[in-house]
């Protein structure tokens, strides 16, 4: 995983996981590593990839 500058990597101290987040009425795809604040990303869920894709 890229780590952002001033961040230090803590290696298998990290923590990521995926969720859909359906706040503010429309469903989003969070990907985040809850060992860190502030490092997630998402997007809209329609244009998510289908988890049989990415296997």
């Amino acid at each position: 995983m890229a780590v952002a500058p001033g961040h230090a990597d803590d290696g298998p101290d990290r923590e990521v996981i995926g969720s859909l987040d359906d706040a503010e009425d429309q469903e989003a795809y969070v990907i985040a590593d809850i060992a860190t604040e502030e490092a997630w990303v998402s997007i809209d869920a329609d244009a998510a990839p289908a988890l049989e894709e990415m296997r």
